[in-house]
């Protein structure tokens, strides 16, 4: 799309020389000076190019732009801009380009004698989640002598490569976090497991000690025990445990009514939920996710898990009142390996009614995490019997 018709100021130093530029035609003529109408003139004539000039050097100036798939709050993250430049440009120019998904100060770049185009690039951050597509882009310049300031903006253009990357919207999704007590109760049940090869990890703990092999790792050797005795000693370790089936997931706002909404609390849940999808999808484990009054996902492969993590970029909110239909979202989550209970809300009003949904449940809440600088995470263990 063309860009915008330019918009022209006239600088302080602008307004100077088109005072003095009259000033000096009028006394010239009331003075019958030539001297003095000359030099006026001069500067009125030189006052009208610089302000066509300023207007030429903004014209034919395109912009096409490549994005990632999804970026994370208050992450930085690159963009490439690609310049595009007509023949009709004026060389030597100084433009500054915005790009509003930056923060930073305007790009400056001179446009060059030879060259056809150029490439921008500069770090990018959004510090809220969502969809945004930023189609617009603005330039400005004060070329040639500072003597006005000539403003144009227009759409970024289709890239030629990728030209999907300029329709679809950039969704920015949670950024990942887990708290220290869920990371050490995550590795508790994972790290004991090469997640690729299902065989156990040669430095995890080890039954007992054997003599070395041909074909066994130089890593698996224990040394304090070779040393003493003289001989290689590998560490034989214990048998990997199963990976979990399937995990349970219920995102939920359940509070009897008259609580103070806090939305940091949610985003911050959602960060949790964020990172406990990027830390099973890598595991392999099936998930089945659920938010209380809402959809309900079984994440079985690598799609499923990345259309679960985009959907977070735009999930709302839903506040429950009714016990009945908190229940009702949890059923069926007894036959989870663990379910984890996340909550924007404080656990006293949810955890004795969601107590026996699963034999093994992992609590989270508004208050253990939103709004501790120490987080804690509630771990409750129950076997069926």
């Amino acid at each position: 799309m063309n860009a915008a018709g330019p918009e022209v100021s006239t600088t302080p130093l602008g307004f100077l020389v088109s005072f003095a530029s009259g000033a000096a035609l009028l006394f010239g003529a009331i003075l019958l000076s030539p001297f003095l109408f000359l030099a006026g003139l001069i500067g009125a004539i030189l006052w009208l190019f610089c302000r066509f000039a300023s207007i030429r050097a903004v014209s034919g100036i395109r912009f096409s732009r490549g994005l990632p798939s999804h970026a994370w709050t208050g992450r930085s993250f690159a963009v490439e801009t690609r310049v595009l430049l007509d023949p009709a440009r004026r060389p030597g120019a100084e433009i500054q380009f915005r790009d509003p998904l930056s923060n930073e100060k305007p790009q400056v770049f001179p446009i060059p004698s030879t060259a056809k185009s150029l490439t921008l690039s500069y770090p990018a951050r959004i510090g809220m989640r969502g969809q945004y597509r930023f189609p617009n882009w603005s330039i400005s310049s004060t070329w040639p002598l500072g003597w006005f300031t000539v403003r144009t903006s227009g759409k970024f253009e289709s890239s030629n490569v990728h030209p999907e990357m300029t329709a679809r919207p950039l969704s920015v999704l949670p950024d990942p976090f887990l708290p220290s007590p869920l990371l050490r109760h995550l590795a508790g049940r994972l790290s004991s497991v090469n997640h690729i090869t299902g065989q156990p990890d040669p430095v995890a703990e080890f039954r007992l000690l054997r003599e070395f092999q041909h074909g066994d790792p130089i890593r698996s050797i224990h040394w304090p025990s070779t040393l003493r005795g003289g001989e290689l000693l590998v560490r034989e370790p214990d048998p990997p445990r199963p990976l979990p089936y399937r995990y349970g997931i219920l995102l939920h706002s359940f509070s009897p009514g008259g609580d103070l909404v806090i939305p940091e609390a949610f985003e911050q849940m959602l960060r949790i939920l964020a990172g406990l999808l990027y830390r099973f999808r890598q595991a392999g484990i099936e998930v089945e996710l659920r938010q209380a009054g809402g959809r309900t996902q079984v994440l079985r492969n690598r799609g499923d898990f990345d259309a679960a993590l985009l959907n977070l970029a735009t999930l709302k909110r839903v506040h429950l009142v009714q016990v009945k239909d908190l229940l009702q979202s949890a059923a069926g989550l007894e036959n989870c390996d663990e379910v984890f209970l996340l909550s924007d809300v404080a656990r006293e009003h949810w955890e004795s009614e969601l107590s026996s949904v699963a034999p093994s449940l992992t609590l989270v809440d508004a208050t253990s995490v939103a709004l501790s600088r120490k987080p804690t995470v509630t771990a409750t263990r129950r076997r069926a019997s």
